[in-house]
């Protein structure tokens, strides 16, 4: 997992010696930065709190924290911004899977680039909606609404039958430019968990056999919490039509933007994996990224 994976370790080991065991900090100064910050942390709460712990605990947390945590980069090709910021993230490892929009901008470097890292691709299925505009970094409130509303009611209405047309296109499309089948399926908004949709995206994950979905229990994270709200909604209704497709999906999903308390959120892991959905084109999802892993 590309979780906890920092470059800090120099500026922090002068300043914390504590009580970590001899044994433990070497080991730790020789992880080549693999999850040095996160160990640093735990071990400063647990000094503040008087405990000294061995390094068999230092591993079985650390493992715990590596393993729960997946780090997922949506909208590669909504923008160049996105593009350049992701490419970066992916190339030192501090990504684990990457959301490409088919029918996005990007060159053929760019794909190349991507092709060749380590991190899964997922395809990234959205729908044409006039409100959008794919170089604004973030939208304010109440046009998100507008959009939320106007993807809903398309289907509502009697657009279901080419939001599937659109999606095989766009899947197609991802086919075309890396030559395999994506790794997952999302969407652009979370639109696929919409009711009226998620048939639809199951239907096509079988069609092209990819195993997996985002279709994590939505967990909340202290902000948006209306967006978080809805989703999870929307997560209890297509729960059952999810069970009965036997496609993969990890335990949780949460959005970068929702978490309140950063730190707070990466220490109470519930059990289970954690899709952690990131959007790199946002200045501030940027900061947290390069902070803490």
């Amino acid at each position: 997992m590309a979780a906890w994976r920092s470059g800090y370790a120099g500026d922090c080991k002068s300043s914390y010696t504590g009580s970590i065991p001899v044994a433990a900090s070497n080991f730790l100064w020789a992880s080549d930065g693999i999850g040095i910050r996160a160990t640093l942390k735990m071990s400063w709460s647990l000094l503040l709190v008087g405990s000294s712990p061995t390094l068999p605990t230092f591993l079985m947390l650390e493992k715990k924290r590596k393993k729960n945590l997946v780090i997922s980069a949506d909208d590669f090709g909504k923008s160049e911004l996105a593009n350049r910021n992701i490419l970066r993230l992916a190339e030192v490892g501090k990504l684990d899977r990457v959301s490409v929009m088919a029918d996005g901008n990007f060159s053929k470097g760019e794909i190349e680039r991507l092709a060749v890292s380590s991190v899964k691709l997922d395809v990234h299925l959205s729908l044409d909606n006039f409100l959008e505009n794919r170089n604004e970094v973030k939208e304010g409130f109440a046009k998100r609404v507008l959009v939320f509303l106007g993807n809903y009611l398309f289907g509502m209405l009697g657009g279901k039958k080419k939001v599937e047309q659109e999606w095989e296109s766009q899947i197609e499309g991802y086919i075309k430019l890396f030559g395999k089948k994506p790794d997952g399926l999302n969407s652009h908004r979370y639109d696929h968990f919409f009711p009226i949709y998620f048939p639809t995206a199951l239907k096509l994950a079988k069609r092209y056999n990819i195993e997996r979905i985002r279709f994590g229990k939505i967990l909340p994270a202290g902000k948006n919490g209306l967006t978080s709200g809805v989703l999870k909604y929307f997560w209890k209704r297509n729960r059952k039509k999810f069970a009965d497709s036997k496609l993969k999906a990890f335990d949780y999903c949460a959005n970068l933007d929702w978490v309140e308390n950063p730190e707070n959120f990466f220490w109470d892991f519930p059990e289970g994996e954690i899709e952690l959905v990131v959007h790199p084109e946002r200045r501030e999802e940027m900061e947290i990224i390069d902070k803490y892993f």
